[in-house]
C-alpha cells in the first residue's frame, strides 16, 4: 500500500503508513462509510530509511513479497 501511496499520491511514506492506510480502508468498509465520510490517518514514518530495500523490486522478489 505504501508503494501505491508513493506512485499514485506522491507521498514519500514507508510501510507503517501503508499499513495504516490499509487498516483505515478496511475499517471504512466494515462501517459502511460513504464517499461523503472522512477518515484521518497519521503517516508516522518516512521512506528515507528504506530506499535501498522497499523501493527495490528485486529485493521484494527475493523476500517473496511480490
Amino acid at each position: 500500500m505504501a508503494r501505491r501511496m508513493i506512485s499514485e499520491e506522491g507521498l514519500f511514506v514507508g510501510g507503517t503508513s501503508g499499513s495504516t492506510l490499509y487498516a483505515a480502508i478496511e475499517w471504512g468498509k466494515q462501517n459502511n462509510l460513504t464517499e461523503n465520510d472522512r477518515v484521518v490517518i497519521i503517516c508516522a514514518d518516512h521512506l528515507r530509511n528504506y530506499l535501498t530495500k522497499y523501493l527495490s523490486n528485486e529485493w521484494l522478489c527475493e523476500k517473496g513479497v511480490r
